[in-house]
């Protein structure tokens, strides 16, 4: 008797439970409490991302977004979400990570919805109450959810782009790495399951409380590195002190998931601190926030000859390939190489690797770039484009005469990733690296497009002719290869 007591005793807590609305901890603090001008001041945070902001052309899958007083944050938070439409998504899974509690738990919440100003989200409580049975790490705790801020802070800028959509609140209180680990195994299966259109959101301030110049240069790191994909090197400068954000133990879960679909990388749309949003806030110490936003491909990876979404504008791209001419064209003068100004920050000030084609009257005439970032992406085209006209040993230097009929192309790769099977390169849209011992060569991806080789023809020749290796090195264990992407484009499309 006690003991179906006891069950019903819990099944009546859970239905209580369920039957709660969380209420704002925040509002009338750190955005207004009055929903009209709650309202105002996110649809006018909205309408300052510029019409050419790259979010507006994403298609997001993880979005990483700031969670400060809307005054500070609020501008970066609308980058973040510039892009969403009415009812694009039916859930949103927004991690966060508890600023009061360490014990030990993934909470989830118990309540029934959400409540801010702008009204209530329900919360999605079939995918809640699966992962609650998964593991008993996975707790439904309404003491660690009440207090905190981080997933609250999201939830108006949903709100005003997506309408009508439940949620999954999620809170980390611990940084046990396993538990992380096993928490993103059970979500990715809940996504998958559930059928639905499941947007992820990781709820994330970075640097705290350093001078301006300091935290500008940790939260660029930080941001880097996370865009990137190279997240195991992220994870040592957090653990070093070298990076510093708040919701990285969320951003951990998301990037398990990240890593489930194959997705190495994605775009920094906004990146700046309290100091830039409220100047007289700098003198004691600023906050650092970035808006990053990650696509998932479909079915795991793109199919052959589907290209990568642009990362850069129409205007970037045009100032890019104006520089590379520039470039050239002030060493044939001056004999010097040229130094740009520094532009405004952005992508064109983030460290990017680069290659530099020169084509006349559509042959090759000089291709010079970097398999790694060595410096911000200006920067490297100025010095590609000098490489590839004066320094490639397989050509004369470009003369002045030649100028008028050379055409410049610049591809903008991303991050190598080792792979353990040639079968896994997608021909024209990979560009491959082969290393054995101390030979290696790369191809770019568009030379497959190019030439109209196989797969075993594009790999060989890029063995024998790059590299100096044997022509079916490909296939050997011994050696190692790499796939990158490129973002490409030419004056000839401008």
């Amino acid at each position: 008797m006690r003991t179906i007591l006891s069950i019903l005793s819990m099944l009546l807590m859970t239905v209580l439970q369920a039957a709660t609305v969380r209420e704002p901890a925040r509002a009338g603090q750190w955005y207004p409490a009055d929903p009209q001008a709650l309202r105002a001041q996110v649809t006018g945070l909205f309408a300052q991302v510029p019409a050419d902001s790259p979010a507006k052309r994403l298609q997001p899958f993880v979005i990483v977004a700031p969670h400060a007083g809307f005054v500070y944050s609020g501008r970066v938070a609308a980058h973040a979400y510039a892009g969403l439409m009415s009812k694009q998504f039916d859930t949103v899974v927004i991690l966060g990570t508890s600023h009061s509690f360490q014990n030990g738990v993934v909470a989830l919440s118990p309540a029934a919805a959400f409540r801010t100003p702008l009204g209530t989200v329900p919360v999605d409580r079939a995918m809640t109450d699966r992962l609650a049975k998964a593991d008993k790490r996975f707790v439904q705790s309404a003491e660690i959810h009440g207090p905190e801020h981080s997933i609250e802070a999201q939830l108006p800028f949903l709100q005003e782009r997506l309408g009508s959509f439940s949620m999954m609140p999620v809170l980390t209180a611990t940084a046990d790495r396993a538990t992380l680990d096993l928490f993103a195994k059970e979500l990715t299966a809940a996504i998958e399951a559930s059928k639905k259109k499941v947007l992820i959101v990781v709820s994330t301030d970075l640097s705290h409380y350093h001078d301006y110049h300091t935290a500008s240069k940790m939260d660029g790191e930080t941001l880097r590195l996370m865009s990137e994909g190279r997240w195991d090197d992220l994870r040592g400068r957090i653990a070093s002190g070298a990076c510093e954000a708040c919701g990285f133990h969320a951003f951990h879960i998301a990037l398990r998931i990240l890593e489930h679909y194959g997705v190495t990388g994605g775009t920094l749309v906004k990146a700046e601190n309290s100091g830039d949003a409220v100047a007289e806030s700098r003198p004691g110490g600023v906050v650092g926030y970035g808006a990053v936003i990650f696509e998932k491909r479909k079915g795991g990876a793109p199919k052959e000859g589907q290209k990568p979404e642009a990362r850069t504008t129409t205007t970037e791209r045009r100032y890019l390939l104006d520089l590379a001419r520039k470039s050239i064209e002030h060493a044939l003068r001056t004999g010097k190489e040229f130094v740009p100004e520094k532009p405004a920050a952005g992508i064109l000030t983030a460290d990017r690797a680069v290659f530099v084609t020169l084509k006349k009257h559509g042959d090759l005439r000089g291709c010079i770039g970097q398999l790694e970032a060595r410096g911000p992406l200006y920067r490297a085209v100025a010095e590609m484009a000098n490489s590839a006209a004066f320094h490639d040993p397989r050509f004369s230097p470009v003369k002045k005469e030649e100028m008028k009929d050379i055409e410049i192309e610049i591809s903008i790769l991303t991050p190598p990733q080792r792979i353990d099977s040639y079968k896994k390169v997608v021909l024209k849209r990979d560009g491959v690296i082969v290393r054995n011992g101390y030979r290696g060569g790369v191809f770019l991806p568009q030379v497959a497009e190019e030439t109209g080789w196989d797969i075993d023809t594009f790999l060989g020749e890029l063995c024998a002719q790059k590299a100096g290796l044997p022509r079916d090195c490909y296939k050997d264990h011994a050696t190692q290869l790499s796939v990158f992407q490129v973002e490409l484009f030419s004056e000839k499309a401008y």
